[in-house]
């Protein structure tokens, strides 16, 4: 109950955070059909959940964009605990074609968030959303269409280094 409340939010917010181009007209969106959530065992901090949603958008004036859409719980809202909780916290989204739908895919456009701060600094009781888009790119209606995204994160004094979540990509275009 609680996800789907959450996908439906996450859905809605998508939508509404970034607005389209004043000439484009939004054509459609594909995300996932679940928001995908991690949790984060921190040392000697409260653990961190990481909920994702990722959509890939047309428009009418051939143009295309991808993001994420990320939403977390902190154990900690009140008071805050301090101290580092990442060494580093960064999602990366991409827009990938691919000629045919087994064919492999071809990145059309990349770009990195770093969310780091945002993860390690205080958070009101209201947790507002993060959101990652790549800059709109040429689209055209030939092909399969797509939107990937990976975590690259450090918990901080886990010593385990640098690790990688692969979020699912978006269903084909």
């Amino acid at each position: 109950m609680i996800l789907t409340t959450l996908a439906a939010s996450l859905t809605v917010a998508v939508v509404s955070l970034v607005p389209a181009s004043p000439a484009a007209a939004d054509n459609g969106q594909r995300c996932n059909e679940n928001v995908q959530s991690k949790t984060f065992a921190l040392p000697g901090k409260p653990d961190v959940v990481h909920h994702v949603m990722l959509c890939f958008r047309s428009f009418d004036d051939g143009k295309a964009d991808a993001r994420s859409l990320n939403y977390w719980d902190f154990e900690d809202l009140v008071p805050p605990v301090a101290g580092v909780r990442f060494d580093a916290y960064s999602i990366e989204v991409t827009i990938e074609r691919r000629d045919t739908e087994t064919s492999a895919d071809q990145v059309m456009s990349r770009w990195t968030c770093d969310l780091k701060a945002y993860v390690n600094g205080p958070r009101p009781a209201n947790l507002p959303n993060e959101v990652c888009w790549t800059p709109w790119i040429s689209y055209s209606w030939q092909g399969h269409w797509s939107a990937d995204a990976k975590i690259t994160y450090d918990i901080n004094n886990d010593g385990k280094g640098s690790a990688t979540w692969n979020i699912t990509g978006t269903p084909l275009w």
